[in-house]
């Protein structure tokens, strides 16, 4: 991203409001890269505020003399997520998360052995595996509100927190990257050395996910963490360089237009090694489709496809592919009409959703204005949601009632898209598309693509979706 890019993006961020919140600590603060107040996770239960260092040390004297059996607990928790999944104790809650902070020991294995076995841990209930993991956030967030801030007590909460963080970055989430580098930073300077095998395996999931979050500050710690260590350390394998590595360096290049990128690109997708690790290790399908997107959009002419995955609407009427591990979730289908809807939130940078639903051809459907629209009516229903969109923007980039065909693999149809900014400031971008399926002509099928976020490019990604679109 140039300067006059980033600037733009960061000036639209404050404007949308993301930042409000941290007004009065002072903006140029939050930018600076100094984390804002860190509230406590909510595990289960009635919610507990944070403690103040104060009441942090009140609890820790009228806890001291009844934490037997906490470090047994804990264990046990731990033992638990491993072998049966998370969360691997039922009664491990706000208050539980209060006495572990309290009993230091306890605190320092939980954050440890979060951490060595993280990836064993996400692996065995991926969908439910933040229960398991805010419960050292949680603990490490405590820590942080102890007065005596002893290299026992950072090395505690630093574990605990990058255990949470790996766990978000092999689930694809965000994190609090200001805070997952201090953390990781303390445990690189801590007395107690991370076992190397794990701490390479770390590094290089930071790296990854760096890259596909967009992360810069994540990122610049991870390559010069791996640098470092590959130099100290030159015949170890863990640090030799890999596909994935490549494929973080290129996706980074790019995404902040430096040079070298599309140089970078072009070496790591073309080279015969990466088909064969993508197709060993599918973590690194999301590396390599950001990969393809990023070389699309530098129009490199590579012959690449995306890894994808087949979706299917609800009854089956539409096929299409998604780009594996490029973050788009389905939702619930609500009613019969509602074919499917799956959503790609990438934060205030991009929120798309694309969805289909259907219209039954012999069925009467009445507007919010009372009139009448028959179902079979393709054009004026499609000139009705035109018209409704294009009124919803206070001003207006584009509006044109007439589109390109969806797909080559669906019937001929119609389209319309609209572009421009809404009543908060945000970029929408809309299209959709209405069309007959071919021996079904009891209903007409709508699909729609609908953006919102701070600066929309295209998206070869969003364009690939489309173009797969098909009747089974």
């Amino acid at each position: 991203m140039t300067t006059k890019r980033r600037a733009r993006w960061l000036g639209a961020w404050v404007t949308l409001g993301v930042v409000a919140a941290v007004l009065s600590a002072g903006v140029g603060a939050a930018l600076a890269g100094e984390p804002e107040a860190e509230a406590l996770p909510n595990i289960v239960g009635e919610p507990l505020p944070l403690l103040t260092p104060d009441e942090m040390e009140a609890w820790i004297a009228q806890q001291a003399p009844r934490t037997d059996g906490t470090l047994d607990y804990v264990k046990e928790c731990v033992r638990g997520a491993l072998e049966k999944g998370p969360p691997g104790c039922g009664s491990f809650g706000n208050h539980m998360a209060r006495v572990v902070a309290a009993t230091l020991p306890a605190a320092a294995y939980l954050g440890r052995a979060s951490f060595e076995h993280a990836e064993a841990i996400f692996a065995k209930d991926p969908a439910n595996a933040e229960a398991y993991f805010v419960r050292p956030l949680a603990v490490a967030v405590l820590l942080g509100q102890r007065k005596d801030q002893t290299p026992e007590v950072v090395e505690a909460a630093a574990y605990a927190r990058l255990a949470h963080a790996w766990s978000r970055f092999l689930a694809g989430v965000d994190v609090d990257s200001v805070r997952v580098v201090q953390a990781a930073q303390a445990v690189g300077a801590a007395t107690s050395a991370p076992p190397p095998d794990a701490w390479a395996r770390f590094v290089r999931a930071a790296l990854r996910a760096s890259a596909l979050r967009s992360d810069d500050r994540l990122a610049r710690w991870a390559e010069g963490e791996r640098d470092r260590l590959a130099k100290a350390a030159p015949d170890d394998p863990a640090w030799k360089p890999s596909v994935g590595d490549a494929l973080a360096k290129a996706v980074r290049l790019a995404e902040y237009e430096e040079a070298g990128a599309a140089a970078a690109l072009k070496a790591v997708l073309l080279a015969p090694e990466t088909v064969a690790a993508v197709s060993a290790d599918r973590g690194l399908a999301g590396l390599f489709n950001r990969a393809v997107t990023r070389a699309r959009a530098l129009k490199l002419g590579l012959k690449v496809g995306y890894v994808t995955d087949e979706r299917r609407t609800a009854s089956g009427v539409l096929a299409f592919d998604v780009p594996r591990a490029c973050g788009w979730k389905p939702q619930e289908v609500d009613g019969e009409q509602e074919e499917g809807t799956w959503v790609r939130d990438r934060g205030v940078s991009d929120l798309s959703e694309l969805r289909v639903w259907k219209y039954s051809t012999s069925v009467d459907y009445v507007g919010e204005g009372g009139k009448t629209i028959g179902g079979d009516n393709v054009g004026a229903r499609m000139r009705k949601y035109f018209e409704a969109d294009k009124a919803s923007l206070v001003k207006t980039k584009k509006a044109t009632p007439t589109i390109a065909r969806l797909s080559k693999r669906v019937p001929d149809g119609r389209g319309y898209e609209v572009r421009g900014e809404d009543d908060l400031g945000h970029d929408v971008w809309y299209r959709e598309w209405y069309f007959k399926p071919e021996g079904s002509p009891g209903f007409v099928v709508v699909v729609s693509m609908r953006r919102e976020g701070v600066i929309l490019d295209p998206d070869p990604e969003i364009d690939a979706i489309l173009e797969s679109m098909r009747e089974p």
